[in-house]
């Protein structure tokens, strides 16, 4: 090449240095600057003759400013790179003594006659800011979200002390243990009385139970649990439910499905709340089916189908979000506080499982509960 075309071809490569977005200043082997593009100029307010020819330490602040010139000299002498062909993200000094925080790469160029380093500079300021009021954000939520369950621990705590009085002498006036109700209405007053304090405790312990989960309270104790008694309670239990909205119930889960390690109230609680689920949606003439299989990985399946109304996708989701209604409005036909799949997916996780959920608009839907090989027992 000649020298005429090798001026030209540096002229381009200056040019296209110059116009660069990034910062891009070049030192030599001492740290004193040779060169520096307009954005450079730019970012760190020297002008091209205030910069070239002074040590580049200038446009850091301590300890940087201190530990450059150690750090270029001992990599030259070992090898050791720290940035050099590595990157990092460390501060800038601007002219009028602002620091900033960059993100530096440098690459070291070596011929005959010297050996350079150039720096390519970017000013990460709006970034850095964007992650801290992210940090922020996520800190302020976390912040809200412990103060939100410990308020509902505490109140739901406070309900349920005076409702357990409430649950309690109903009890007793309902079984007449002191002798008959002179007027039968107030036995119907009783028995409204006493069922709609169950059914609100129900709701404060759903309350509770989200609440431990969401502040990484909730203890599990583990014991080996057989799965068919389980499910028989849970059928049994929802037996009058189902029995009001004429639903037939059937179960398949037997002697034979293998014992799991887990927390025998918790999982009667999962199975209880999908099958009141599936029963309450599912109208007259319908079906909701209980079974368990363990598949080729050894996870245990315990499935409920139901022949009822089934989800859209959007629906779906919202019916997964705590206190989630699927039907929004005043006069929701069903009845609920929308924290039962939210809570029962919390206690499938709790027990390192997953909760499934397949449903499609007027086809039913499907709940897989799959619970980890290593909690089957064999």
């Amino acid at each position: 090449m000649s020298t005429e075309d090798r001026g030209s071809t540096e002229a381009r490569l200056l040019a296209i240095i110059d116009f660069a977005v990034d910062a891009i200043i070049t030192i030599d082997g001492d740290g004193v600057i040779r060169s520096v593009n307009a954005a450079a100029v730019s970012m760190f307010g020297y002008s091209a003759g205030e910069a070239v020819g002074r040590n580049v330490n200038m446009l850091m602040p301590e300890p940087y400013r201190g530990e450059h010139d150690g750090y270029l000299h001992r990599y030259q002498k070992t090898g050791e790179a720290k940035i050099i062909g590595v990157g990092r993200e460390v501060l800038g000094r601007r002219k009028d003594g602002e620091t900033f925080p960059i993100g530096l790469a440098v690459s070291e160029i070596t011929t005959a006659e010297t050996r350079l380093f150039t720096g390519i500079i970017r000013d990460i300021t709006e970034r850095k800011n964007a992650e801290r009021e992210l940090l922020a954000a996520k800190e302020a939520a976390e912040s809200a979200n412990r103060t939100k369950s410990e308020f509902l621990a505490n109140m739901s705590h406070e309900l349920r002390t005076p409702l357990n009085a409430v649950i309690g002498f109903s009890g007793i006036m309902k079984n007449k243990v002191f002798g008959p109700l002179e007027n039968q209405r107030y036995a119907e007053y009783i028995e409204d009385i006493h069922e709609s304090g169950k059914h609100l405790l129900a709701i404060i312990n759903d309350i509770l139970d989200v609440a431990a989960v969401e502040s990484g309270n909730l203890e599990l104790n583990s014991e080996p649990v057989g799965l068919a008694a389980v499910v028989d309670v849970s059928v049994q239990m929802t037996a009058q439910r189902a029995k009001q909205g004429r639903v037939r119930v059937s179960n398949t889960v037997n002697a034979d499905t293998p014992m799991v390690v887990a927390d025998k109230r918790r999982m009667k609680q999962i199975v209880i709340n999908l099958l009141s689920n599936a029963i309450k949606f599912t109208p007259e003439g319908g079906e909701v089916m209980v079974s368990a299989e363990v598949d080729e990985n050894g996870c245990l399946d315990i499935i409920v189908r139901d022949t009822g109304i089934g989800m859209d996708e959007d629906e779906l989701i919202t019916a997964m979000e705590p206190f989630g209604q699927t039907d929004g409005s005043l006069n929701r036909k069903y009845e609920g506080t929308g924290l039962g799949l939210p809570l029962t997916k919390r206690l499938v996780e709790a027990h390192g499982g997953i909760l499934d959920i397949q449903s499609q608009p007027r086809m039913g839907t499907t709940v897989t509960v799959r619970l980890p090989a290593h909690r089957v027992v064999t």
